[in-house]
């Protein structure tokens, strides 16, 4: 089991060296890289670069496509292109730096069946690499009902990074429930962990919110869940404070040990 943190969720600067020491003084072992706001590039000093300070910081990899920049049924045929080319560019950079997650997100044009069609295309393309791709379900619109989840994990073959504060919200809409986590047990292998009052995506510390954290892990931990990972816009005391939660939370409630 992992515990590992997104890169927008180190508090303490943006310099690449910084943001794997910190990670490793904290006592996480897994980065996730937002290819929003992290680059990689296909440099091979930057790729070297990256894969060095994972490993001197014994650190696993994970990366999250820069969703921020596509859509795959844009009404423009160009944009559509652009969008899936650049979805498996962000697989190649991912596998480049020995990444073990990809996670990705549908977009948000036309139809969820359009959608999954587009993403066809990607799924038989990331099986030439080595980064588990897994699909990641959103606060709102398409892949945020169990239905379109269900319909995208079983169209797509694919397996799920259970994001619980997108679900938490998702739930307070009626388009699912924390039975949903259940109900994919065996298709979720990580975690997003963050909170927020039901309402909007707002990524708050575990410190806040009104989600029922204890509970959603506790289901989690019942899944094929391989890591939980922070992805909290907070403080650096509220950071600690939210990783030393989450780590309780899970030595209660597991076999594991960090």
């Amino acid at each position: 089991m992992r515990i590992g943190i997104n890169n927008t969720s180190i508090p303490y600067g943006n310099k690449i060296t910084e943001i794997f020491e910190k990670c490793r003084l904290l006592g996480f072992n897994l980065v996730e890289l937002n290819l929003n706001s992290f680059p990689v590039t296909f440099r091979k000093e930057r790729v070297d670069k990256i894969k060095n300070l994972a490993k001197i910081n014994t650190l696993d990899l994970s990366v999250h496509a820069a969703i921020g920049f596509m859509e795959f049924c844009h009404k423009d045929k160009f944009i559509q292109e652009v969008s899936l080319n650049l979805l498996k560019a962000n697989l190649m950079q991912a596998d480049w730096i020995n990444a073990k997650y990809f996670i990705f997100h549908v977009g948000k044009c036309r139809t969820i069946d359009d959608q999954i069609n587009k993403l066809q295309d990607f799924v038989d393309f990331s099986k030439k690499y080595k980064p588990k791709i897994l699909f990641e379900n959103s606060p709102s619109g398409f892949g945020s009902s169990e239905k379109e989840i269900e319909k995208i994990l079983e169209t797509l073959k694919v397996d799920m990074n259970m994001d619980i504060g997108h679900l938490w919200i998702s739930v307070n809409n009626n388009k699912a429930s924390l039975e949903t986590i259940n109900k994919f047990r065996d298709k979720i292998k990580y975690a997003h962990v963050h909170t927020n009052f039901g309402k909007k995506d707002e990524h708050l510390p575990l410190t806040s919110g009104n989600l029922p954290l204890k509970e959603m892990i506790g289901k989690l931990l019942n899944t094929k869940v391989e890591c939980f990972t922070l992805e909290c816009r907070s403080t650096p005391e509220e950071l600690i404070e939210s990783r030393d939660i989450l780590k309780n939370i899970v030595n209660k409630l597991s076999p594991y040990n960090f």
